[in-house]
């Protein structure tokens, strides 16, 4: 039997899963078989997804706790057992699909994964849907994934992988010497804080107070994709003397204000938001979960547009350079011994009056030329992450071919119009790019 032990970052995610509480995300594919003069059928995604499945040995193995250790366990699999497809009654109940998705939770029997073929959507094109857990693969391996299976030329199929097997047993540290490895790592965070001696006001530290974005939830859940030109984040960070990332979140930042303030609640605090900082990015990796969290501050209490987005982008900034500066040590050595969090988690949260963040953002920058699958133009490539109380609301932004494409996904009592908000998204940043420009002028 081949087998591998998982890591404590990947497992830790299969046990927040509970029957309201999903852990999967979706990656979605919009194609275009115009080109070819024919649709993308099921037969076809049955022939070509396995023959990538060896870009990593976990697509097609199990998870299974074995005396209280989580494993990844080969198995056969029969490809028909991931696949369906679904028609859409209009181009705009994509959302709607998605959101039903999100909810469909994926059996633990077989590998964590499934690809959906949607039909219906607008221009006559479709959509492949792939719900992963995450325990299986975080955004920086999924845009991986992307950038290998496609190609830059049409009809060209990309190459494929070699055979892979998992690792086997791994050599454990007796439970003593793991506890002396950990506090050695605790030890290291708290020098490397002291060192890099952190302003508050780039970067926030302790508990805050719920916003109306951490509602408690009842289980369902809402989703909403949209797409803005790359073109416009980059000229306003051009503008406001930031980067794209500090630029997509200061539009994330004015968008939310100019929600709070529709509902009739005046900002007068930041916000925390939180995003995954990749520890290797050099690392060829098609699996697994590679980053620690940061936190920022998201300024809707600034009433000067172009000033929010600046401080918005410093923070991004310095919390990126500050979790680096900390090391992945402990993240790494910690999350093994983080098996009592989940059922704490669950069994309190509802009553739990802070929370450490209010928004959970990711920016994953991606291919910026047109990419094919075979002989089928790729329209957009998009990511739908996991919403979990506390943290309800999550944006995730793609780029890709000149666009960045946003996936959102929350729940109806924190965001009951997620469409409406990435709408918004798209009237704040002509907003802030007539601002800037006028002052720039």
């Amino acid at each position: 039997m081949e087998f591998e032990a998982m890591t404590g970052s990947d497992w830790m995610l299969l046990e927040f899963e509970y029957p309201d509480t999903p852990m999967h995300t979706l990656k979605m594919v919009v194609v275009d078989g115009a080109g070819r003069g024919r649709p993308v059928t099921l037969d076809e995604v049955a022939a070509v997804v396995p023959r990538y499945l060896d870009l990593s040995p976990r697509f097609t193995s199990r998870a299974e706790k074995r005396a209280g250790r989580w494993l990844w366990i080969r198995q056969p699999l029969r490809i028909s057992d991931h696949l369906d497809e679904r028609t859409l009654g209009s181009p705009d109940a994509f959302d709607d699909l998605c959101s039903a998705l999100s909810q469909e939770q994926l059996d633990r029997s077989r590998p964590l994964w499934a690809i959906t073929l949607v039909h219906g959507l607008a221009e006559g094109r479709q959509a492949i849907v792939v719900r992963v857990h995450h325990a299986l693969m975080d955004g920086s391996s999924a845009q991986r994934i992307f950038t290998r299976v496609t190609n830059t030329e049409p009809g060209v199929p990309a190459p494929l992988p070699e055979p892979s097997t998992l690792l086997g047993p791994e050599y454990r540290a007796p439970l003593p010497r793991r506890l002396y490895d950990v506090a050695g790592a605790l030890a290291d965070v708290l020098r490397q804080s002291r060192r890099y001696g952190p302003d508050k006001e780039l970067i926030p530290h302790g508990m805050v107070r719920r916003s109306q974005l951490n509602q408690r939830s009842a289980g369902g859940r809402l989703c909403a994709v949209s797409e803005l030109p790359l073109a416009d984040f980059r000229e306003l960070a051009s503008l406001t003397g930031t980067n794209v990332n500090g630029a997509v979140h200061g539009v994330i930042t004015r968008a939310l204000r100019a929600r709070m303030l529709a509902d009739g609640v005046q900002p007068t605090e930041p916000l925390v938001g939180s995003f995954g900082v990749i520890e290797d990015r050099s690392l060829e990796r098609y699996a697994g979960n590679n980053l620690a969290t940061a936190r920022y501050w998201l300024h809707v209490e600034e009433p000067d547009p172009v000033r929010a987005v600046q401080r918005v982008g410093a923070s991004c900034a310095e919390t990126v350079l500050f979790r680096r500066a900390r090391g992945f040590r402990l993240q790494t050595l910690g999350s093994e011994f983080g098996r009592f969090i989940p059922p704490l988690r669950n069994r309190f949260v509802h009553l739990w009056p802070l929370t450490p963040i209010h928004l959970l953002t990711a920016y994953v920058s991606g291919p910026q030329e047109q990419r094919w699958l075979g002989d089928v133009e790729v329209v957009s490539w998009i990511s739908i992450a996991v919403s979990i109380e506390l943290t309800n609301v999550n944006v995730v932004a793609y780029t890709y071919a000149g666009k960045v494409a946003f996936g959102l996904i929350t729940t109806p009592e924190s965001m009951p119009d997620p469409a409406g908000f990435l709408r918004l998204l798209g009237t704040c940043l002509e907003e802030l790019l007539e601002v800037a420009r006028v002052r720039a002028s």
